[in-house]
């Protein structure tokens, strides 16, 4: 995972979707895509880059945060 990009990678959404995360400790949120292809360990829910973690300030023993799918709905003409 590139260190500067906003991708987070987690199993159960759609792959290059839009999710909002949100720091629960500050409520601090960023908008981010779900990454594409991923290996990591199954006992990790999902992991976010290092420019995410940074801007949200995530404390690294205990990065709790929620994601909210961005649902982007197109009306045809």
């Amino acid at each position: 995972i590139d260190d500067r990009s906003l991708l987070i990678f987690q199993k159960n959404l759609k792959k290059n979707s839009t999710v909002k995360i949100t720091n629960l400790v500050n409520n601090k949120t960023i908008l981010a895509k779900v990454g594409l292809n991923s290996i990591y360990p199954n006992f990790y829910n999902s992991v976010v880059s290092k420019r995410i973690a940074n801007e949200l300030e995530l404390d690294q023993n205990n990065p709790y945060i929620e994601i909210i799918l961005i649902l982007i709905i197109q009306l045809k003409k």
